[in-house]
C-alpha cells in the first residue's frame, strides 16, 4: 500500500515561488514537482502563490501587442514542454512494486526495477537522468539497505529526494517526499536506514568530494565513472 506520509522536510520558500512563478529550470522544475506529487502541503502552498500571481497580473494595465506577438506565442506554444504538469494530488511513492511520481516517469521509460541501474561504488547504483540542466547533474540514486556514503563533502549545492527508503546524515533523519539540501559548507556520511533501500533523486552542482585516507582514489575513480558516463 502506498505511504501517506506527510514530508517534514521541504524546498525553500523562494524555490516553491520560482516553481509556482514558470521561473525555474528543468532540473530545479522536475525536483519541485515530483516533491508536490508527495508533499499536500507544499502544492498548497504553490497553488496559494499561483493564484496571488493570478491576482497580481490583473491588477496590471494592459499594455501595447506589438505586431508580431501572435507569431511568437505560437513558435513558444509549438515548443516541446520540458516537464509534465506537476501532479496536485498524492501520488505511491517510488519502491518495489509501488509507482514512480508522476513528474519522473516521462524520463524513465520503465519501472524502477526494470531500468539499466549502472554501479557506481559497492551497494550504490545510479540512473543519470536526461534534464537539460548547466547547473546540476541529475540522477536516480539507490543505496542498498544499512549501506554508509563514504564521508565527502560539495563544492556547491547538492538537493537530494527521497523517494523510498530512508537516509540519516548530520542534518537529520530523512524518509519519503523529505528534501535534504546541503551546501559547500556541509561534510557529511550519509546512511540508509536498514529496513530499505533507499532511493532518491538527486541534483549535483559538483562531483563529491572523498575525504578520509582512501577520498583521493576515491575521487579518481568517480571522476573517471563521469567523464564515461558523458562519453568523453
Amino acid at each position: 500500500m502506498a505511504s501517506h506520509r506527510i514530508p517534514t522536510h521541504h524546498p525553500s520558500d523562494e524555490m516553491l515561488l520560482d516553481y509556482a512563478s514558470g521561473a525555474q529550470a528543468p532540473a530545479l522544475a522536475l525536483f519541485c514537482a515530483t516533491h508536490l506529487a508527495l508533499c499536500p502541503s507544499c502544492r498548497s502552498e504553490v497553488g496559494r502563490l499561483e493564484a496571488l500571481g493570478g491576482i497580481m497580473l490583473e491588477e496590471i494595465d494592459p499594455l501595447p501587442v506589438e505586431a508580431d506577438s501572435l507569431d511568437r506565442l505560437m513558435t513558444r506554444l509549438s515548443e516541446p514542454e520540458p516537464l509534465p504538469a506537476p501532479a496536485r494530488e498524492p501520488v505511491p511513492i517510488a519502491g518495489p512494486g509501488r509507482h514512480v511520481p508522476r513528474p519522473l516517469r516521462d524520463y524513465l521509460g520503465g519501472p524502477l526495477e526494470s531500468l539499466p541501474w549502472r554501479s557506481v561504488m559497492r551497494n550504490m547504483d545510479e540512473i543519470r537522468l536526461p534534464v537539460e540542466q548547466a547547473r546540476f547533474e541529475t540522477r536516480l540514486l539507490k543505496v542498498a539497505a544499512g549501506t554508509a556514503v563514504p564521508e565527502h563533502g560539495h563544492g556547491g549545492e547538492e538537493m537530494v529526494l527521497i523517494l523510498a527508503g530512508g537516509l540519516t546524515d548530520v542534518n537529520g533523519h530523512f524518509l519519503p517526499g523529505d528534501c535534504a539540501i546541503t551546501d559547500a559548507s556541509v561534510i557529511h556520511r550519509p546512511f540508509a536506514d536498514r529496513s530499505e533501500d533507499c532511493i532518491c533523486l538527486v541534483l549535483s552542482a559538483t562531483l563529491p568530494r572523498f575525504t578520509g585516507f582512501f577520498g583521493p582514489i576515491m575521487n579518481l575513480v568517480n571522476r573517471y565513472l563521469a567523464a564515461r558516463a558523458q562519453g568523453l
